[in-house]
């Protein structure tokens, strides 16, 4: 599990790609001073991933240590048994 999250959070060991402006960025980024957890939700390969990335790219040139950022990505089969579909709760 460690090699994989080492994969996924390459801004640990290498500085951040830039990517395309998205107008949702500067709405995401007003949410980052709060001490709660910030979803983000949309369809299938809108760009959640991406957005998700550059707000660590912005949190890493404000001064942030990148050790202190954990991106995970749950689509790869290792983390399937800590999803949650609710759809499956039975009433």
């Amino acid at each position: 599990m460690r090699e994989l999250l080492v994969e996924q959070n390459l801004h640990w060991t290498q500085l951040p790609k830039a990517y395309a402006y998205r107008q949702a960025f500067s709405k995401l980024v007003s949410y980052l001073p709060l001490k709660q957890v910030v979803t983000i939700s949309g369809i299938r390969r809108c760009g959640k991933s991406t957005l998700a990335k550059m707000a660590i790219k912005h949190l890493i040139d404000e001064g942030l240590n990148p050790a202190n950022i954990l991106f995970v990505n749950l689509e790869q089969p290792l983390f399937l048994e800590y999803r949650h579909d609710p759809r499956s709760l039975s009433d």
